[in-house]
Parts: C-alpha cells; sequence; structure tokens
C-alpha cells in the first residue's frame, strides 16, 4: 500500500565515488566532497517507481567533504542523517571549506518541505558546530512531521556557517508514509455492542512506540459492515491521505448481541379474522424490527394464543415468543437480532382479530379434497384425505387442515360402486365446530 516519493541523485560525479568538483578554478580538489554552482537547481521529479535516494546542492564558492546523506525516512521519526551506504559510521565525515579551504563551523540548520519552512524545525550551534555525530543527533530530534508528508512528501535541509546569511549547502530525501504493518498493535477498548440497528464499529488505537496514534479505517473480513447480530474479524488499515499505509488483522473480533424486545425497538401487530381449529387456531402476526424498519421473518419467532375458542380477541391473548436461529425451506441460516424468548413487554403488541367457528360445510372453499379408493366394507381414514390449500397450491395433512373433535362417517360402502364419506362435529354443542 505504501508509495514511494522518490528524488534523483543529482550531485555531478564522473563515477561513483565521493571525489568533489569545485567551483573555483583555482579552488583544490579535496578527497569525499560535493560542490555546486549556486545556479538553481530544480526539485527532482517524484517517481513511486524510482530508487529513493538523496539530492544535494552547495553554494558556488564553498566545497563540503562529506560521506553523509540525508536518508529517506517516514515523517514520524527524527531526520537521519548519516553515512552513505558501504560506508563504515566511523569514517562518517561532514566538513564545510569556503573558497580558501578555510573549514567553516554550521550556526544553523534549517527544515523545509518544498519551498516551505516547517515550523518550529530548525537547529542552531550558538558557537557553531563541526562535529558530524553533533549534528547529526540534532536533526534526529527534529521529527519530519505530517506537513512535511502532505506538503510535498519531500524534505530538505539547509546549512548555514558563520559569516553568511545565505544556505551553503542543503540535501533532500523521500519523506514516506508510516507503515502500520510492521511493529504496530491495535488497542482495543470496545469489542461488542448490542444491536441497535446501526452500522457499528470497534473502539481502538493503533499504536507504536515513540510514534503519534495512527490514523486508520476498519476493513470488516466477511462483511462490508457490522450491523447485525453476530460475529466479524476485522483488520486497520492505514489511510495514506493522513500519512499512514499498511494493513494487519486485529486478533480480537467485534460482535454484536441480540437486543432485548421493548416497544421502542420491536412491535407485535395481531389482526385478522381466524377460523377455528383448535390449538391450531392463530390470529395473523406481524413482528417488526422498530429500529429497521423491517419485518422478521416468520422462521425467527412462533405464536401461542391463550383462548382458542370462536369470539373477539385483543392483543392480549397473543403471545410471541422468538427464536435466536431458524432455517428456512430453501436452507439459509437465519439469525435473530433480538433476544430469544417470549416477547413479554405487552407495550409492544397491538391490534385485535376474531376466530370465526369452522363451517365444515364451507371445507370445499378452501380446500381441494379427494379421498382414496377403498374396498368393499371398508371405512374411510384420515390418512386417505388429500387437502390442497386452493391459495397455495400446497398439500395440507388431515390434521392440519382440520382440528380435533371432528368424526368421519363412511357409508354406502357394502357393493362395489361409489361410497359416501362425512365429515361432522362429534360433539353437536361444540359452538366452534358447525
Amino acid at each position: 500500500l505504501a508509495t514511494s516519493n522518490v528524488p534523483v541523485w543529482a550531485a555531478e560525479f564522473s563515477d561513483g565515488s565521493d571525489v568533489a568538483v569545485t567551483s573555483e578554478a583555482a579552488a583544490p580538489v579535496a578527497e569525499d566532497t560535493e560542490s555546486f554552482s549556486d545556479e538553481t537547481v530544480d526539485a527532482p521529479v517524484v517517481d513511486d517507481a524510482a530508487e529513493e535516494v538523496s539530492t544535494a546542492q552547495v553554494a558556488d564558492g564553498y566545497t563540503v567533504n562529506t560521506n553523509m546523506e540525508l536518508k529517506a525516512g517516514d515523517w514520524d521519526k527524527g531526520l537521519v542523517f548519516a553515512v552513505k551506504d558501504g560506508v563504515e559510521a566511523k569514517d562518517a565525515k561532514f566538513e564545510v571549506l569556503d573558497k580558501n579551504t578555510v573549514p567553516k563551523k554550521v550556526t544553523k540548520i534549517e527544515i523545509y518541505s518544498g519551498t516551505a519552512m516547517l515550523n518550529d524545525k530548525t537547529v542552531t550551534f550558538a558557537n557553531g558546530e563541526t562535529d558530524v555525530t553533533n549534528i547529526a543527533n540534532a536533526l534526529a530530534g527534529k521529527k519530519v512531521g505530517l506537513d512535511a508528508y502532505k506538503n510535498s512528501k519531500q524534505v530538505t535541509v539547509k546549512f548555514y556557517v558563520e559569516g553568511e546569511n545565505e544556505a551553503v549547502f542543503e540535501q533532500t530525501a523521500t519523506v514516506k508514509p508510516v507503515d502500520i504493518s510492521n511493529g504496530w498493535t491495535a488497542n482495543v477498548t470496545k469489542s461488542n455492542g448490542v444491536y441497535n440497528g446501526t452500522i457499528q464499529t470497534p473502539e481502538l488505537t493503533v499504536t507504536k512506540s515513540t510514534y503519534e496514534d495512527a490514523k486508520f479505517v476498519v476493513q470488516f473480513a466477511d462483511e462490508k459492515e457490522a450491523k447485525n447480530v453476530g460475529t466479524y474479524n476485522y483488520s486497520v488499515e492505514g489511510v495514506e491521505a493522513d500519512g499512514y499505509v499498511g494493513t494487519f488483522n486485529v486478533p480480537t473480533p467485534y460482535t454484536i448481541t441480540p437486543a432485548t424486545p421493548t416497544k421502542d425497538n420491536l412491535s407485535v401487530v395481531v389482526s385478522g379474522n381466524a377460523t377455528y381449529n383448535g390449538s391450531k387456531t392463530q390470529p395473523t402476526v406481524v413482528v417488526t424490527d422498530k429500529l429497521t424498519n423491517t419485518v422478521i421473518p416468520s422462521e425467527l419467532y412462533s405464536v401461542s394464543v391463550t383462548s382458542t375458542s370462536a369470539g373477539t380477541y385483543t392483543k392480549d391473548n397473543v403471545t410471541v415468543t422468538l427464536n435466536a436461529t431458524a432455517t428456512t425451506s430453501d436452507n439459509k441460516t437465519l439469525t435473530n437480532n433480538f433476544a430469544s424468548g417470549a416477547v413479554t413487554d405487552k407495550d409492544c403488541y397491538s391490534g385485535s382479530y376474531t376466530v370465526s367457528a369452522l363451517d365444515l360445510s364451507k371445507l370445499g372453499e378452501k380446500y381441494d379434497i379427494s379421498v382414496a379408493a377403498k374396498t368393499v366394507g371398508q371405512s374411510v381414514a384420515e390418512s386417505d384425505f388429500t387437502f390442497v390449500d386452493k391459495a397455495t397450491k400446497k398439500v395440507v395433512l388431515f390434521a392440519d387442515a382440520l382440528p380435533s373433535g371432528v368424526s368421519i362417517i363412511t357409508s354406502n360402502n357394502n357393493a362395489v360402486g361409489t361410497g359416501k364419506v362425512t365429515i361432522k362435529a362429534t360433539d353437536v354443542t361444540n359452538t366452534n365446530i358447525t
């Protein structure tokens, strides 16, 4: 995820050595020096595919005898002014010589991003400084800062010497985003929540010793968002615009637990005109998640009633019991966002309904009914009936279509031909079956 912002090496050398080219014809050539005219040198073009190296400039009339360079680094670290690759630290050298080859003390170093000097990023040496270790340590104490990354993704250090108001030497290096995939830690302060109908995210910080807390986004592994009851694995990804890249998995998942049903989050609406069918007598019930205004699938709850007799009933005759999970007819698993068990808050319920007596004479209005062939003398049993619901075209068992309390009467079955079967109430005084 990281992008690199890469200047190219701009010193004029005949080969890969550190031999300087002086700007004064009479000046001696010093080993391991860098010399440039004071002509304007364009800032290097940043190429993400290029190698990350430093650029350097030396003012006219000065020579810098050095094997040091400003190293590319991320913005949340101090500046790294160190020996070039292949040079041992003990051999570090940095010396500014004027046109008479007189060593000059460094009095000030200013730190820029592009053309803008960074706030509170000036190093001063009251008595001047020539020791390369002290200079490197002073720069190490100056964190590059996010502004440098956002401004130009480069940082430039300008060296001033005694008696000069203009910089005599400068070096530029790449400023990179901080990569959180290496050695960073997720400190989770909230790893669970109760279902509330909205998208939830874990609460955490991403930290590393000596660094500022990272700016990041949460990426869930299997879902785009965490909203419903369940367990969610996730990772954090650095926000490049804010100076961070990289990603890593957080070991603690985020969990959303079911909500307790209340009048504020769940509604149960009862309605309709049911026909008496014994213990299977039920009104029309619609259970709605008020937090998202969605109807809860009927597989996730069951309905029971206090009384099934013919009559008029209020909501108080109904109890809905929620299931934690369910499997649909096409084998999909459903999870309830509300706690399993009976919905006891009666303020969740509303509506009323009626139950009409079962009129056996109108059974053919709801079902197509057929009876299996029988031999002479045989009586028709429940298993010989086939009920097909005219509305749904589904086959319904006798015990589901009719309540207990009915009898099957077989007649005209003493000879080959067409027999007769009658369904009637067992108890003629039963007002629920007519």
